[in-house]
């Protein structure tokens, strides 16, 4: 699991704080390896490439692995809002 996230993102301060500490939430995860992507540095040359490799948009985004290295699933905060936005229509 890569959690995509930076120093001054407050949803992802939110993930770490409240989300991954809850019980439910850790269970669930604890197959998985988390590694924690620092993009903080938005010019940073492995930032520049890891976003065009993992296509992060923004931050936070979670990007889940399949043990092989392919990419399974993603979730990125902009899911929800596009969600909320559409349901609400």
């Amino acid at each position: 699991m890569l959690d995509f996230s930076a120093d001054w993102c407050v949803p992802c301060h939110e993930l770490d704080n409240n989300t991954f500490t809850d019980r439910a939430v850790a269970l669930g995860l604890s197959p998985f390896t988390r590694l924690k992507v620092d993009f903080t540095r938005a010019d940073a040359p492995q930032t520049i490439v890891l976003r065009d490799r993992y296509r992060i948009e923004g931050v936070p985004t979670i990007v889940f692995l399949a043990p092989t290295g392919r990419k399974c699933a993603r979730r990125a905060s902009s899911d929800s809002s596009a969600r909320n936005r559409s349901s609400s229509a």
